[in-house]
């Protein structure tokens, strides 16, 4: 599967050495890209723990007449690893071990960006069990994913006492394998808290 970079003859390449091209990130095994980018697939990817490898990978096993070990051939993007402070083979290993939300029960609510398809897209592979409706009953592990514009609507989660965090929560949270709930929590106690990850920019 590849995301961010494709040219004419990458299918063929890996049709040619017998491989098959994977249509969801629960048939693939190798993900394929030129850069660390924030899309569904990436992050899917990641959270799942594939093999993300640069299109090198693919060259060097069209020259060797097979497939050869991903592990050797991971995307390299020092620049995004150094702004969202996580290397990729430390996530990579991480997610292989466990995945990040297991356990864990999540509502995304309407205006959320990822909106909350792709989420629920991205979420299948943490681990998370994905609630269709807003909870309002207070439970440990249940999170709500949400935004400055759903404020009003999030108001049974916030007074029973439920974490409302921002989207980074999960975003970055499998970029870097690792759970913050300090830094971006959105709403608590009936009011709106801004925290220190709001502002920050997300790239795709």
């Amino acid at each position: 599967m590849f995301t961010g970079y494709l040219d004419g003859q990458s299918e063929k390449v890996v049709t040619d050495l017998g491989g098959v091209m994977a249509t969801s990130v629960k048939d693939c095994t190798h993900l394929v890209t030129d850069r660390i980018c924030r899309t569904v697939k990436f992050l899917s990817g990641l959270a799942k723990g594939l093999q993300i490898v640069s299109p090198q990978w693919l060259e060097s096993s069209k020259q060797a007449g097979t497939f050869l070990d991903g592990h050797m051939y991971l995307v390299s993007d020092p620049a995004m690893e150094k702004q969202y402070k996580f290397n990729l083979a430390t996530s990579l290993s991480r997610a292989q071990t466990r995945a990040i939300l297991t356990g864990y029960r999540i509502h995304v609510t309407k205006s959320v960006k990822p909106d909350p398809v792709q989420m629920q897209e991205i979420l299948k592979f943490t681990g998370a069990k994905y609630l269709k409706t807003m909870p309002n009953k207070y439970q440990e592990n249940t999170v709500v994913i949400s935004c400055s514009n759903d404020h009003m609507i999030c108001q049974p989660a916030i007074k029973a006492g439920i974490p409302v965090m921002e989207a980074e929560f999960v975003l970055t949270g499998i970029l870097r394998q690792e759970l913050d709930f300090e830094s971006y929590l959105l709403f608590q106690d009936d009011s709106m808290s801004e925290t220190s990850g709001k502002n920050k920019t997300r790239k795709k």
